[in-house]
């Protein structure tokens, strides 16, 4: 198992940024459109049963469709509104910190069995070389402090200058 996660991590890291990823997508569309309709490929409209031919996107025609309708492609696509709108909503909680105010909030209300099981995932992680997102860091420059450098009920262990101690 961990070799497996090894190897996606490894593979995830050697990924390009997602707009980058983003215009190598389409600039192959481009190429496979301008190939495809050098093919003279064709296909069959189901509602209407006529038929379609590949046009190419690097001919004028296909500039001139690309820029005049990439508007009317981003407002009709449906979910886009909804993500759209989750991630300003998530961007604008975290920029004022909302979401590390409702982390220190619910670890510090949390049961003890919760405090164990969080100090556990913690741990794990430490061990699997991820850092640990606790929501008080570390002055002294390790990965994080549980609840200001305090073990949940006052023992276990936290994670404190890189390295797991006991309390």
């Amino acid at each position: 198992m961990q070799g497996v996660l090894a190897s996606i991590e490894r593979v995830g890291n050697k990924l390009p940024h997602p707009f980058i990823l983003f215009a190598i997508l389409a600039a192959l569309v481009v190429v496979i459109s301008a190939i495809l309709a050098t093919l003279g490929v064709s296909a069959i409209n189901p509602q209407t049963e006529a038929e379609v031919t590949v046009r190419s996107l690097l001919s004028a025609d296909g500039v001139e469709f690309m820029l005049t309708s990439v508007v009317s492609n981003f407002v009709n696509f449906p979910p886009l509104g909804l993500i759209l709108v989750v991630m300003f909503g998530i961007g604008l909680a975290d920029k004022v910190g909302l979401m590390s105010t409702l982390m220190q909030v619910s670890v510090a209300k949390a049961p003890p069995l919760h405090a164990d099981i969080l100090r556990f995932h913690g741990r794990y992680l430490r061990q699997h070389r991820l850092r640990c997102q606790l929501p008080h860091p570390d002055p002294a420059g390790g990965d994080g402090v549980l609840l200001g450098g305090q073990a949940p009920r006052g023992r276990g262990r936290c994670c404190v200058r890189s390295s797991w101690r006991r309390v």
